[in-house]
């Protein structure tokens, strides 16, 4: 949007040189036509001879006319172009407005999904407790077996030993 306003306002500065050059340019028209207008005068009164002199004077306002013409036209088409301008910052406009619009739907869209995965932490983090606490029951479980293997390995040595002295029975009739 500054941006617009920068153009717009060298667009009007533009405009207003072009302005002020168009009216320097019709000043010193007027001033010519004012020296050109006092020599007629001073020519008809003079003689008849004059008249050539009065002609070559009026020359000058022929090119300044062309030059005021071509001012003219240039200003016209920097109306032309300042409307052409105004009309490509307009679909600008409305193409950012369409980009604001886009981003604040994004937003809204992002709100949900954080709000959502809020939610999901909240269920990480209970299966996180429930699994930390069947861990620590699986550790303690294991311990116990290990005990129970070790005590069923110690029983069974015994009992080899055990069965070793009663082998000697075994003789026995």
């Amino acid at each position: 949007m500054k941006f617009l306003k920068v153009l717009l306002t060298v667009l009007g500065l533009a405009g207003l040189c072009t302005t002020l050059y168009s009216l320097a340019q019709q000043t010193k028209v007027q001033q010519q036509m004012n020296h050109t207008m006092a020599a007629i005068d001073q020519s008809i009164v003079t003689t008849t001879g004059l008249t050539k002199q009065t002609s070559q004077e009026l020359t000058p306002l022929t090119s300044t006319t062309t030059a005021l013409a071509n001012i003219e036209e240039a200003e016209e088409q920097t109306v032309r172009d300042l409307v052409s301008m105004n009309n490509h910052l307009q679909t600008i406009a409305q193409s950012e407005q369409s980009i604001v619009d886009t981003v604040a739907s994004l937003n809204q869209e992002t709100k949900g999904a954080s709000t959502q995965l809020t939610a999901l932490n909240s269920i990480n983090e209970g299966i996180l407790g429930v699994t930390t606490t069947s861990a620590g029951q699986a550790q303690t479980e294991a311990r116990q077996v290990g005990q129970l293997n070790s005590l069923t390995s110690t029983a069974i040595r015994e009992i080899s030993t055990v069965n070793g002295r009663l082998a000697i029975l075994k003789a026995l009739p």
